[in-house]
């Protein structure tokens, strides 16, 4: 597909006034909050697909929930829709990705489940299993393994809200733990960061190029 056709809907998970979705303390006093960390993610995916000549569309630029906890997985799927309405009123197709920092949730402290996943909705297109698949590859390519037993089929299947109330293919990735020390302290590496950036600009140049 002619990349100037599609447009990627980047999403970063929950917002600044979300309670909890922080990691326990490193010794050194930094700390992973996934508001801030999946924004700073979202943004280095946009610019190297600026740089790919592909088209992006950030769907939650603030740093709050949108219309607070109750109706913000409501109003980015409406965001979302409405974008993917217009693009297809000019010509484009559309695809969603919502990026996320994991969190076991055993206890307060550091925990051990660790790996990497993708979630699509338990009725799903084919284009959205294509892109779990691709983006899950990339992952396991750089070793970034899915932590417990993997589906055969590389992606987990849930209904989330956005993955399952969108009108376009649509993922959601879960990039490691947070309550994971080891995995923390990676995700918090510029070699991390770059890691997690360079996988989903891989997976989405694939995913067009398979389209």
């Amino acid at each position: 597909m002619d990349r100037s056709k599609i447009v990627v809907l980047l999403d970063n998970g929950h917002g600044k006034n979300t309670p909890g979705k922080r990691s326990p303390k490193l010794e050194n006093g930094k700390q992973l909050f996934e508001w801030a960390y999946v924004r700073e993610i979202v943004d280095g995916i946009a610019k190297k697909l600026q740089e790919e000549g592909i088209g992006y569309y950030l769907v939650h630029p603030e740093y709050n929930e949108i219309g607070g906890q109750s109706n913000d997985l409501i109003l980015r799927t409406t965001r979302a829709n409405t974008y993917h309405s217009k693009a297809k009123k000019e010509g484009k197709t559309t695809v969603f990705i919502s990026v996320h920092v994991n969190a076991s949730g055993i206890s307060n402290g550091w925990n051990k489940a660790s790996g990497w996943t993708v979630h699509i909705a338990k009725q799903c297109s084919d284009n959205s299993l294509k892109l779990a698949q691709l983006l899950y590859a990339e992952a396991e390519k750089l070793g970034l393994k899915g932590n417990r037993s993997v589906p055969k089929e590389r992606a987990w299947r849930n209904d989330f809200w956005v993955v399952c109330r969108t009108n376009m293919p649509a993922v959601l990735t879960e990039n490691l733990f947070m309550d994971n020390k080891e995995e923390v302290e990676y995700l918090l590496s510029e070699e991390g960061k770059k890691t997690i950036i360079n996988l989903h600009v891989e997976g989405i140049k694939q995913y067009i190029d398979s389209l």
